[in-house]
């Protein structure tokens, strides 16, 4: 979006926070970097109601949307205020992220209702397509609602977008590579800025980025390092991560004795995590 406003298109972006459904909060300040978007961010805010107006707000909405699935009531609101600004506005191309897949069913209504071109990017896979590992459980029928609705996007979109060869070639070997010849891979890229580069001395440090938890099976890393300085004691080296250490990652640590060499700085912000990295 930064990229598109800077090359001097217009942008306006709808979403919607979900600070109160992650333990990695990333808060609700702006950044300097991402102070540009913010007069052309919208949120969905819903008129305040009862729980009963709230259940029959969103019946309406999964009968408007024809997907009862999580956050059709968000893409029912979303698609009503993308119409509005539309008409002051008069778009040229519809972008829409996922996860939540949500995002993806505002953008396929609003396609619908204007024949606007339309990219739709998975930064990850649909809930229903996550590795097993991950332990993510969805009912049978939101399963079904949700490949229905994947296939019309894959049908509907005029282009789908990856940021990895891993990803793609996930997505595609489920659905018998329908379409495929639509998908590109667009790698992630940080903003470039001016960082200070850090010298650190003579210690090797291996640093990463994001939350550790046992879905994405750390421990033949941690195993790694372990016969690393089992072999090499006296070397300088210590792992640093930006992001939580749950419970499982803590145990983990302690079953290699590493918790001298590890370092967990929390949560930081955007820039902060990119200035540190340099």
């Amino acid at each position: 979006a930064l990229a598109f406003q800077s090359a001097g298109w217009h942008v306006d972006i709808i979403t919607r926070s979900d600070n109160e459904l992650s333990e990695y909060n990333y808060g609700s300040e702006w950044e300097a970097c991402w102070e540009p978007l913010q007069a052309s961010t919208y949120s969905i805010k819903y008129r305040p109601v009862n729980r009963v107006g709230r259940i029959i707000d969103t019946l309406r909405c999964a009968i408007r949307t024809w997907y009862p699935m999580a956050g059709c009531r968000w893409a029912a609101h979303a698609v009503d205020l993308a119409l509005k600004l539309h008409r002051t506005n008069h778009y040229n191309i519809i972008i829409s992220r996922a996860l939540p897949d949500a995002a993806h069913l505002s953008a396929l209504l609003f396609k619908q209702l204007t024949g606007l071109s339309w990219i739709a990017n998975w930064n990850d896979p649909p809930l229903f397509l996550f590795p097993p590992e991950h332990n993510i459980k969805i009912s049978k029928p939101a399963k079904c609602f949700n490949e229905i609705l994947i296939r019309r996007i894959i049908n509907n979109a005029d282009s789908l977008t990856f940021p990895s060869d891993r990803l793609n070639r996930h997505f595609f070997e489920y659905y018998k590579h329908k379409h495929s010849e639509k998908s590109f891979v667009i790698p992630h890229t940080a903003l470039s800025a001016n960082f200070h580069s850090h010298t650190r001395g003579n210690k090797f440090i291996l640093c990463h980025a994001g939350n550790l938890y046992p879905a994405r099976d750390p421990s033949l890393f941690f195993k790694g390092l372990w016969l690393f300085l089992k072999k090499h004691g006296d070397a300088p080296l210590s792992f640093i991560n930006i992001g939580l250490e749950s419970a499982e990652i803590k145990k983990i640590i302690n079953v290699y004795e590493l918790s001298k060499f590890c370092v967990f700085l929390g949560k930081k912000s955007y820039m902060d995590t990119t200035e540190f990295l340099t």
